[in-house]
């Protein structure tokens, strides 16, 4: 699916998939900026579509067009930031899929979204924090 949907993508694409409780797809929100190097999805705009939408979770899936799929720093940062928004509204961030012409990567199926879910969960953000707090 993703290599149908993405291969012919011209410019770099964000796309979030919002989960029913059945875990079945309801909408798509797309995010572009039509430049083939760089696009960007703000938290602001992740909790506008929580709110909007009230998905039970959510998938995102982007694009290297002219790249590897292996995650970029960026794509890391990005990753961390919608599991903490998601955690913060009880929402599942349940994968971050790139698709490049070498092939696909999904931070659930490599492990990496499990160590990222335990840092960056409300819990263990606020577990740092009281912890700070309290030595």
């Amino acid at each position: 699916f993703v290599k149908q949907v993405y291969a012919k993508e011209r410019y770099e694409v964000v796309d979030l998939y919002l989960l029913s409780a059945s875990g079945e797809v309801f909408s798509r929100r797309r995010f572009t900026n039509e430049d083939s190097g760089t696009v960007a999805l703000q938290p602001e705009e992740l909790t506008r579509v929580i709110v909007e939408e009230s998905p039970s979770g959510i998938v995102l899936v982007h694009n290297h067009p002219d790249g590897r799929a292996e995650p970029s720093e960026t794509d890391d940062y990005t990753t961390n930031k919608c599991q903490v928004v998601c955690s913060f509204h009880n929402i599942m961030f349940c994968d971050h899929i790139i698709y490049a012409p070498d092939g696909v990567y999904s931070y659930y199926n490599s492990g990496k979204l499990k160590e990222i879910s335990v840092e960056y969960s409300m819990q263990g953000v606020l577990g740092k924090t009281s912890k700070l707090i309290w030595e």
